[in-house]
């Protein structure tokens, strides 16, 4: 897709932000091109690290095996560049933010969508303001920010981004979460509702990802509506080449396949998402982890199963993903419950812990889901 000729400076100093833009729409082997083109012609070194920045975006969706060392040394790298840059800067530590969301470092990923917001709001920029602030009530969501907290997080950003009907729907979904976390399932729906009917017409990769309402779907006790709009997702996501994406979704599918009673179909989907997973995406390892372990376990191979199992409590020990920490361990319970030969107990002490790190987040209705297990198996206590 060659776009630039040598003489043509002025056009190169755009395919940055052309490169960006066919990211978004999930057009990746376009931004692909782009963004190659780009880092090689660029008529000046600003212009060729904002494309080094947008193309490390395009590389952690495409290419799951890379990891994030090269995109963070790449950040490293061109930050001198981009010195008097605000929306190159912006850029750069929204990527910053990208690599720690993808570990599970939530506290840290925020700090630095933080510092993107700063530089969007003193170079103007209310479209990339507007994704930042996505972004932050996203991370709200999955990091150790209490609930209620996370909800007036989210209530603040709405306001904040009210011009934009696109970007309130990108808060209105991590607040359906949340208030799913807090029992309240009739708002949450509702909120999902209203996210959807302006998303519908979007397009393009962020309106291809369901993450948010198959947790919902989830909480709720509803695998088969989670199912559904993660199945939607997962043609159009293998169609763009969003492998990062589509590993997540393919693991939440396996969760909800799973909750249904379908587990060599659950146990097909494992395999899938632990083929194309990034090494450091602790949320997507950690899920397919625990919902192959409880697919073993109910198969007598219990050693497997607990081993794999306490593999996902390990990952996800050292990050602040609090509610995925206490579903790592509710499996982890799981399997210990299925085991026979599991210590008296062992079963009700992973719930207990599970109990409590639910609670830390605030995380109403999965705490009430775990005390339910203690309540109907009180003997292991």
């Amino acid at each position: 897709m060659a776009l630039l000729g040598n003489g043509e400076p002025a056009r190169g100093a755009l395919l940055p932000a052309l490169g960006a833009a066919l990211y978004q729409a999930g057009r990746m082997g376009d931004a692909t091109s782009v963004l190659d083109e780009a880092i090689a012609v660029a008529p000046d070194p600003r212009t060729q690290a904002r494309a080094r920045v947008e193309r490390e975006f395009v590389r952690l969706e495409t290419q799951t095996d890379v990891g994030s060392d090269q995109p963070r040394a790449v950040t490293e790298s061109v930050v001198s560049l981009l010195a008097d840059d605000e929306e190159g800067l912006c850029r750069l530590w929204s990527l910053r933010a990208q690599i720690a969301y993808i570990a599970g470092r939530t506290n840290q990923a925020d700090a630095a969508w933080s510092r993107a917001a700063e530089h969007a709001e003193r170079a103007a920029n209310e479209r990339q303001l507007f994704e930042v602030l996505a972004w932050r009530a996203a991370s709200a969501v999955f990091g150790a920010t209490p609930v209620a907290d996370a909800i007036e997080r989210c209530r603040d950003f709405r306001t904040r981004v009210a011009v934009s009907p696109v970007a309130v729907a990108w808060t209105i979904n991590p607040a359906a979460v949340l208030h799913a976390m807090n029992g309240e399932f009739a708002l949450a729906n509702q909120l999902l509702q209203e996210a959807a009917a302006i998303l519908s017409e979007l397009g393009g990769l962020y309106a291809s990802v369901s993450h948010l309402e198959a947790s919902v779907r989830l909480l709720a006790g509803q695998p088969e509506l989670a199912e559904a709009a993660l199945r939607a997702d997962v043609e159009t996501l293998a169609e763009m080449n969003g492998a990062g994406s589509l590993a997540t979704t393919t693991a939440m599918l396996a969760q909800a396949v799973y909750d249904q009673g379908r587990l060599d179909e659950a146990d097909d989907l494992c395999a899938s998402a632990a083929e194309v997973t990034a090494a450091d995406d602790i949320f997507t390892q950690v899920i397919w982890r625990g919902v192959r372990g409880s697919i073993l376990a109910r198969r007598g191979a219990h050693d497997e199963a607990e081993a794999l199992a306490r593999e996902a409590v390990a990952l996800v020990a050292p990050t602040d993903l609090l509610s995925q920490h206490g579903d790592a361990m509710l499996r982890l319970a799981d399997v210990l419950r299925v085991n026979p030969l599991s210590p008296a107990g062992a079963a009700s002490r992973a719930v207990h812990s599970a109990v409590d790190l639910y609670e830390r987040k605030g995380n109403v209705a999965a705490a009430a889901r775990a005390r339910s297990l203690l309540d109907t198996r009180s003997s292991e206590v």
